[in-house]
């Protein structure tokens, strides 16, 4: 299994496409953001810092600004294949199911083709 395979880097214009619908949550502490197997409410969005994707308590992979998580996972209502860790003073978007269905149709030529294309290639 690629590590990588769920986390996705957005362009610039992209990312600010979302601030417009969703704002910004900002950690303050090292905090778990889901567990391996947990099946998810939410994508997410990382603006700042870094999440470590980790299998077994053991870190696989490391996210940075730009990436786009979880979002195959949320859609097609599966376990995270990995648990997420967040380190401090990093900001994240959180977009559930109604904001990620809301792109896809009302934006179909932009940022939705792009969430429609990760969503084809996974």
């Amino acid at each position: 299994m690629k590590d990588e395979s769920m986390s996705t880097l957005l362009s610039h214009d992209d990312i600010n496409r979302i601030k417009e619908i969703a704002a910004p949550y900002r950690y303050s502490t090292h905090s778990q953001l889901f567990y391996e197997g947990q099946t998810p409410i939410v994508a997410y969005l990382v603006l700042e810092g870094q999440i470590n994707l980790t299998k077994r308590k053991r870190v696989r992979t490391k996210i940075g600004p730009g990436h786009l998580l979880g979002l195959n996972e949320l859609m097609q209502h599966l376990p995270h294949p990995f648990a997420a860790e967040v380190l401090p003073k990093t900001t994240v978007i959180f977009l559930d199911l109604s904001t990620v269905k809301e792109i896809l149709q009302e934006n179909p030529s932009g940022l939705g083709e792009i969430f429609e294309n990760l969503l084809e290639t996974a």
